[in-house]
């Protein structure tokens, strides 16, 4: 069974490709979903993410200020990305759900070679990579809503 593991992640693509399909089927099901809690103020309502002209405005205030709240939160990279999306997609919910987990899976690639560059095996840092995309970061049965967008700025900060 190892020697067959072994086979398959091999290739530094094959293992990518695996981590998209097992972080594709375990967020599944928030990839429908609408946005939720501070989702409110970080998007819909945040004039700051509808122009690429408040770029600088995004890089020197809090991320809720765009909706009128003035808050002690910092989180340019987010907001940018945010800014992207809306441009792009405007308020549809799937595209921000989407990159969210896209980064997740990516983040969770990432560790797969760090794991892996300080010398542990391929199977034992593909295993991690696994757990930590599809397991223990995912939303638990209590929490079959959406997973919260927020998410996506830890992943970039």
């Amino acid at each position: 069974m190892e020697y067959r593991l072994n086979r398959i992640i091999a290739n530094n693509t094959r293992v990518l490709l695996l981590l998209l399909l097992f972080g594709l089927l375990a967020y599944v099901n928030v990839l429908k979903g609408p946005f939720l809690f501070d989702d409110e103020h970080f998007i819909v309502k945040n004039v700051m993410i509808q122009s690429l002209k408040s770029i600088p405005d995004i890089y020197s205030s809090s991320v809720t200020e765009g909706a009128g709240i003035s808050a002690n939160f910092y989180r340019p990279n987010q907001q940018l990305m945010f800014a992207f999306l809306f441009q792009l997609f405007g308020l549809n919910a799937l595209p921000y759900h989407l990159f969210s987990v896209l980064l997740h899976i990516l983040n969770a690639f990432l560790l797969f070679k760090l794991i892996n560059s300080i010398q542990f095996s391929r199977t034992a840092s593909f295993v991690a990579a696994v757990l930590s995309c599809c397991i223990l970061c995912r939303p638990k049965p209590l929490h079959i809503f959406p997973a919260w967008l927020i998410r996506s700025g830890t992943f970039s900060a």
